[in-house]
């Protein structure tokens, strides 16, 4: 249970990766994160805590139950990770629109 998958999103809403079940409750504990449920309201770790875990999956302490968030919103984080773009002769054809660099021909795939 613990190390299911749980989509992290930056402040713009945008996924940035996916991490365990336990990185993300520590990031709720902390303040660096904020949980988001269907109806796409954001809830610190005390008010997450605090809803009931009736029909949902949870983990369970010594005193109550806690509900396993999916999504994860970060509180402070803006940027977009960056992407690597693989080189090979297939992206440089769709990078040129499949035209020879030589002749200006336009080449079928």
């Amino acid at each position: 249970m613990l190390n299911t998958a749980v989509l992290v999103l930056n402040r713009n809403y945008q996924p940035v990766h996916v991490t365990s079940v336990r990185r993300a409750f520590s990031l709720l504990y902390s303040g660096l994160a904020r949980a988001i449920d269907n109806q796409y309201r954001l809830y610190d770790f005390d008010t997450w805590s605090s809803l009931s875990s009736a029909n949902h999956e949870a983990i369970s302490t010594v005193h109550r139950s806690i509900r396993v968030p999916r999504v994860v919103v970060l509180w402070a984080f803006e940027h977009l990770p960056k992407g690597s773009v693989r080189f090979s002769r297939l992206n440089i054809y769709a990078r040129d629109h499949d035209t020879c660099q030589y002749c200006g021909a336009q080449l079928g795939r």
